[in-house]
């Protein structure tokens, strides 16, 4: 059941349109599978596999995946064939099903910045991701480093081409004016994602552009977990956001037959 996550609003339960009128955009970390202290150790199980490949069909193919994780590893943990999707927030995508593109930026100068970082990162003990269009330092093994990390940060003069961005135990160097937000419009306006309702289910921070780009859409939001949002509804963790999407699907798959 997905209900309203404003306090001051009676909470109802929605349903979901036709799944053959939706087009679904998904978060991984957090949204489809739990968030683990190092991102290789994510468990990828045979029921999400199905899952997303029964929702692909249901939707002839209108689903794309949009992570910060980088197009590359995304890709790679989730094994599925002519799957849409948009890594590093964005800044990578796929254009067609068998063509990637991805955005101009200046990577010299964005190298140097994360030099700084990485160099920070080592002395500090941090877990850091160099993501290509993007640098992710995690504090999820050294909570206690999260405010050293924030003033180390706060001195730096970033271009104004590069931006920082918090999430849950993370701090992550990225491309200013690519978002997930940005991902979502990409999609919306090819096929098959054209004419369709948007569905966006995201966890963290880095979610509220799509949400507020889906909403503008007259789409559907969805929030996992807890903590202030701009999406219209919520869900309690990723097994609920299965639950969801396997209700949706057999829903579908029970009126076609």
């Amino acid at each position: 059941m997905l209900n309203s996550f404003d306090a001051n609003v009676e909470t109802m339960p929605i349903t979901l349109p036709p799944i053959n009128q939706l087009a679904f955009f998904l978060d991984f970390d957090g949204t489809l599978v739990n968030i683990v202290d190092h991102p290789d150790d994510v468990a990828i199980d045979d029921t999400l596999i199905q899952m997303l490949s029964d929702l692909k069909l249901s939707t002839d193919n209108a689903v794309a995946l949009v992570s910060g994780r980088s197009l590359s590893n995304l890709l790679g943990k989730v094994d599925i064939p002519a799957m849409y999707a948009a890594g590093s927030h964005g800044a990578e995508w796929t254009q067609t099903l068998d063509r990637v593109a991805t955005v101009a930026f200046d990577e010299g100068e964005f190298n140097k910045i994360k030099e700084i970082l990485v160099t920070f990162a080592t002395e500090q003990q941090l877990f850091y991701e160099d993501k290509g269009f993007a640098l992710a330092l995690h504090t999820r093994q050294h909570p206690e480093k999260e405010p050293l990390l924030d003033q180390f940060i706060a001195q730096i003069k970033f271009p104004k081409d590069f931006k920082i961005m918090k999430g849950k135990a993370i701090r992550e160097l990225k491309l200013a004016g690519v978002h997930k937000g940005l991902a979502v419009t990409r999609f919306m306006h090819q096929a098959p994602f054209l004419g369709r309702t948007p569905v966006f289910i995201g966890d963290d921070r880095t979610d509220e552009d799509a949400f507020l780009v889906v909403n503008e859409m007259g789409g559907i939001t969805i929030k996992v977990g807890a903590g202030s949002t701009s999406a219209s509804h919520r869900l309690d963790d990723p097994a609920s956001v299965r639950r969801l999407l396997v209700e949706t699907i057999q829903s579908f798959q029970s009126e076609s037959h």
